[in-house]
């Protein structure tokens, strides 16, 4: 911990009261040009209470708050409607249109002027300069934040903004199966560039028990069990528990319990180059889930390429990024689910298609606006000077994304969707028609 900070801070403020501290449900991304905002508030708190917090603390005035990054469809009522009615959950990302804003270093509330207020030798009242001495960087100091601290507050306040990464961490999907016409109908777009644009897709399908999803291990595993039950049944042995078969039974409790079938791929609207790719806003998104929906299909996965050649790492910060917010999208910021990723490239001129999940601890360090892309370093993630990173027991600054990754064994099936829907946003094909 900061110790000399947390040691002065105790002499200086008050003791608490007796009284117990609130707790927040949930964080919510407030993103502006100037940056991205956390803000911790209750589910039940007014979309009101949101914007005086955000006016207070950042020293702006809230002009718009909206989930569309071109802040249309904004928010409407905010003195009658909640945080849940609005259906944000915790890490949603917002966007405002905030006057005043400005990308200081410590953080918008060391705005010059904007601070708290001192007085001086002479007596006078004047704006301090204190603002841009937080609790840590970016954030405000304590005082501004609350009256009364004790030891014990301020260490929780101080995790909240440390991760350790560990290197053996569950995956929570057993196993992904893909539908093979669609794969090979992306892959071969992506052969019109000889693979050297990035390009990203969504998956639908659906998550099963990881022992329903056919010629998969657990699959298998379950036929073999039935069959010795069934013997066992026809000719009853009594026989003593071996260490082996606990050993068995150990590893079976910690096998992922669901998979993904992906029956289809769709293909939003995007930027592409040989770096990376941007989402852009897309008109078709919304009705494209809507049809899933009525095909019992959900978004299960995100499938993106890169050229080939890559040799030193194997996923760059900027796709795990993108593919941790798709993820806390699509399951509602569930940091335990089975979503999927899948890259493709090309090995010496053959598609190669690798499937991963990632940890819940990599999502929820995307939740927070963690992770920083590094130019000259895409397979490493810078951490923002905002949060605290321990790595094999010692402080760092950047982390291997190979931390952030489980793999997932990639299966292959025939869906019942296959060839049914036309590809959209495709630039150099002929773009299906509004009935298609």
């Amino acid at each position: 911990y900061r110790g000399a900070e947390l040691a002065a801070t105790v002499l200086s403020l008050p003791l608490a009261s007796a009284a117990a501290v609130a707790v927040v449900a949930m964080i919510v991304r407030v993103r502006t040009k100037v940056g991205t905002w956390r803000h911790e508030i209750e589910a039940s708190a007014k979309l009101s209470e949101l914007i005086a917090n955000l006016e207070h603390e950042k020293h702006v005035k809230i002009l718009a708050l909206s989930r569309k990054p071109d802040l249309s469809e904004p928010f409407e009522n905010p003195g009658a409607t909640t945080i849940e009615q609005l259906g944000l959950t915790h890490g949603d990302m917002i966007y405002a249109d905030a006057a005043g804003a400005t990308s200081a270093s410590a953080g918008a509330a060391s705005l010059v002027g904007k601070g708290p207020k001192v007085i001086d030798a002479n007596g006078n009242l004047v704006s301090s300069d204190a603002t841009g001495k937080g609790f840590r960087p970016g954030l405000q100091a304590l005082r501004t934040q609350k009256l009364h601290w004790t030891l014990t507050d301020m260490v929780e306040f101080d995790n909240k903004y440390t991760f350790e990464v560990k290197g053996e961490q569950l995956s929570f999907c057993s196993s992904a199966s893909l539908d093979a016409e669609s794969c090979n109908n992306f892959q071969l777009y992506l052969q019109k560039f000889a693979f050297q644009t990035c390009r990203c897709a969504y998956l639908y399908g659906k998550y099963l028990p990881a022992d329903e999803i056919p010629d998969s291990v657990e699959q298998r595993s379950r036929a073999e069990k039935e069959a010795a039950e069934a013997q066992k049944k026809a000719a009853p042995a009594k026989r003593q528990m071996k260490l082996s078969d606990l050993e068995v039974l150990t590893q079976q409790d910690e096998r992922p319990k669901q998979g993904v079938m992906v029956h289809a791929i769709y293909e939003p609207l995007q930027e592409n180059s040989d770096t990376g790719f941007q989402l852009l806003e897309d008109p078709r998104e919304e009705k494209v889930d809507a049809i899933a929906r009525g095909l019992g299909l959900e978004r299960v996965g995100f499938l993106f390429s890169h050229p080939p050649g890559r040799e030193n790492y194997t996923l760059s910060t900027h796709e795990i990024i993108n593919a941790g917010e798709q993820a806390l999208e699509a399951t509602n910021g569930k940091f335990d689910s089975a979503f999927t990723l899948v890259k493709v490239t090309s090995d010496q001129g053959n598609a190669s298609f690798d499937a991963f999940s990632l940890t819940p601890q990599c999502l929820e360090m995307v939740a927070e606006d963690a992770l920083l892309e590094m130019k000259d370093n895409p397979g490493h993630a810078a951490v923002h000077e905002t949060f605290t990173l321990i790595v094999e027991k010692k402080e760092a600054h950047v982390v291997d994304t190979d931390f952030f990754i489980k793999r997932v064994p990639i299966l292959s099936h025939v869906s019942p969707f296959t060839g049914k829907f036309p590809r959209a946003n495709r630039p150099m094909d002929v773009q299906p028609s509004k009935a298609a």
